[in-house]
């Protein structure tokens, strides 16, 4: 916010209210309006440092990635069993964890979400949650 933008902000709350008195937002150099958001600002920014800690330099953050082992050789007929065959409920879950690096190395080739959703639409099954 500019100096401008608070004196445009007092004439108008002064236009709006004609009980209000100009006196009463200028009663410093840059006005009520101005240093309560300058204010607010830089307490804002202060509460921001102190929750935030600094980042160290030169100092790589390390993420947690599980190696994804060789697909396996029949995943092929893992997915037309889970699509065109009626299974049980556990069945399904062991032929599912049967293909599990075929389907995460497809994943993560896969570009958007919506693409997984497609390649793998067990997902969207109300008891989709429970195979991630």
């Amino acid at each position: 916010m500019s100096l401008a933008a608070s004196f445009a902000i007092e004439r108008d709350i002064i236009e709006k209210f004609p009980t209000e008195k100009l006196d009463y937002y200028r009663t410093t150099k840059r006005g009520k309006i101005y240093n309560k958001w300058r204010n607010l600002n830089s307490h804002f920014k202060c509460t921001m440092t102190e929750i935030k800690p600094k980042p160290i330099k030169g100092h790589k953050v390390q993420r947690y990635q599980e190696e994804i082992g060789e697909p396996e050789q029949d995943a092929e007929t893992c997915i037309s069993t889970l699509k065109y065959s009626h299974l049980s409920s556990d069945e399904f879950d062991s032929v599912w964890k049967a293909c599990s690096n075929f389907r995460l190395q497809q994943i993560i080739t896969l570009e958007t979400t919506t693409a997984v959703l497609d390649a793998w639409p067990f997902y969207r099954q109300p008891s989709g949650f429970r195979l991630v």
